[in-house]
């Protein structure tokens, strides 16, 4: 089956439709183990990416779906990068439940 190169993000910057287009071309390489400075580099992307994410919910005051692709992570996908990001911040998924019943982005 071959993979073809994937579609630019519509009405997107330019910067971003290109990180996109690269991200998902990184996605169809084969599996293989990540060097440390791989994991520093997607360490990197995925801060950038949570914290575009929060300031852009946070500009405009509502909460869009954070997955606009046509393929979209998989539970155990984002259970796997969720429960390390909380780890990474010593949050408690109690801690994450009542912030969400707050309802504030701070």
């Amino acid at each position: 089956m071959s993979e073809s190169a994937p579609e630019p993000v519509a009405e997107a910057s330019p910067a971003a439709a290109e990180i996109a287009q690269l991200l998902a071309l990184l996605l169809t390489a084969p599996r293989g183990e990540a060097s440390s400075a791989e994991q520093v580099a997607l360490g990197r992307i995925l801060a950038a990416a949570v914290k575009l994410y929060a300031r852009e919910v946070e500009r405009t005051g509502v909460e869009f779906a954070p997955f606009a692709d046509a393929e979209p992570p998989s539970a155990t996908e984002v259970c796997v990068a969720a429960s390390a990001m909380l780890r990474a911040q010593t949050i408690e998924v109690f801690e994450l439940a009542m912030w969400n019943t707050w309802g504030v982005v701070a």
